[in-house]
């Protein structure tokens, strides 16, 4: 399975790569850079953050990146929206239907990931 996963926070990005061990992940920390490694290829799974951070672009514009037409990612890419901001989360959802809305919860992230592998 090939990942790309939007997160700043060092503790979640080494859960989420302890969780999807054995697969292709992408972690950035960056919007702009996400769209680029969107567009160099398709991925299976695509784990969004809002806040990235001062002085970071948000989340949010990952999700209008997706929900445009100018991407292959729209509806056989699973999203998963794990961020606590929740107007930011519910915005995204809006703009991305198929989108999974999570906030980040360890034990919750296992058991969702066992049940669908």
């Amino acid at each position: 399975m090939k990942i790309l996963i939007l997160e700043d926070s060092q503790d979640r990005i080494n859960f989420f790569i302890e969780l999807f061990k054995g697969h292709e992940v992408n972690v950035t920390d960056d919007v702009d850079e996400a769209i680029a490694l969107l567009s160099e290829g398709r991925f299976n799974l695509i784990m969004i953050d809002n806040d990235l951070g001062l002085d970071k672009k948000e989340g949010v514009e990952l999700a209008k990146f997706l929900a445009s037409a100018q991407n292959e990612h729209n509806e056989n890419t699973t999203k998963i929206i794990h961020s606590f901001n929740i107007s930011a989360s519910q915005k995204m959802k809006r703009m991305l239907p198929s989108a999974i809305c999570m906030p980040f919860n360890p034990s919750r992230f296992k058991q969702f990931i066992r049940t669908c592998a």
